[in-house]
């Protein structure tokens, strides 16, 4: 039996989520229920194929967090899991803030 190694520990988080596969340019609203400093959890009736690129835009309490990256794992009838590939320092900025504040309410200590 193989273990699952997160490279990022994921924290409850809900935001609206828009993603647009690149290649199709084919956009859809979603909403996030975890986040990682690494990627996120969308709720998706329909998820994209893994290793499908997209671009990730979430919004939260009027901050928003742009990313390329890809569909890692797709769950049909509950979701999919994206990993964030590329994105700036202001997003990087406003990644590392929401993290830790999803952290803090999560109680987590580490």
């Amino acid at each position: 039996m193989e273990v699952e190694r997160r490279r990022f520990s994921r924290y409850p988080f809900v935001a609206e989520v828009h993603i647009e596969e690149i290649l199709s340019r084919t956009e859809f609203v979603g909403r996030t229920r975890n986040i990682s400093f690494g990627g996120c959890f969308i709720d998706v009736d329909d998820p994209l194929r893994a290793g499908t690129p997209v671009r990730i835009t979430i919004s939260n309490d009027g901050t928003t967090f742009k990313a390329l990256g890809n569909v890692v794992v797709a769950l049909a009838n509950f979701g999919m899991r994206l990993a964030f590939e590329s994105f700036g320092a202001e997003q990087e900025t406003v990644l590392r803030a929401w993290v830790e504040s999803a952290k803090q309410k999560s109680g987590c200590q580490h």
